[in-house]
């Protein structure tokens, strides 16, 4: 089942708003999650801030960056500076913690610093044990070990 959420932060600007917009949709198989990430930037007031921005999207450690792209932000805009989709491998036990986070700024504009991050914790996914037997002989003993991927799990 695929999650997803949102986040703000804060720039040199108060009256510029940074909102990472995020989803991630979980692979059972593969253990992983494929997470897409989002910046997008609104003002709270009627003015207009435009020029080339540049900064870095970054999710799970995997770093996006753009040099220069022009936007233009304005009232309750949600202009979108930059995307980032990333494939996030989940732990053993299918658990996952990532952190996603972004930096920005706009040369010669009060929009000098994005700070913006959230801690998120993927859907877990279920793993299956794995199950050892010895060469057992009808009627007598054998053992059987049943290695589980989570103490979450009962058998």
């Amino acid at each position: 089942m695929a999650i997803n959420g949102s986040f703000y932060g804060k720039t040199s600007n108060a009256a510029i708003k940074p909102k990472i917009t995020w989803s991630a949709a979980e692979n059972m198989e593969g253990n992983y999650s494929d997470v897409t990430a989002t910046l997008s930037y609104s003002r709270t007031d009627s003015y207009k801030t435009y020029g080339h921005w540049a900064g870095t999207l970054t999710i799970n450690g995997d770093k996006k960056s753009v040099s220069s792209k022009y936007i233009e932000i304005s009232k309750n805009s949600n202009t979108v500076a930059i995307t980032h989709t990333v494939r996030v491998p989940h732990n053993e036990d299918g658990t996952k913690s990532i952190t996603v986070s972004a930096t920005g700024s706009i040369s010669g504009t009060t929009l000098t610093t994005t700070t913006i991050s959230a801690n998120l914790t993927l859907t877990s996914i279920p793993r299956a044990a794995t199950i050892a037997a010895t060469d057992g002989v009808i009627g007598s003993v054998s053992m059987v070990t049943i290695g589980k991927k989570s103490d979450a799990y009962t058998y």
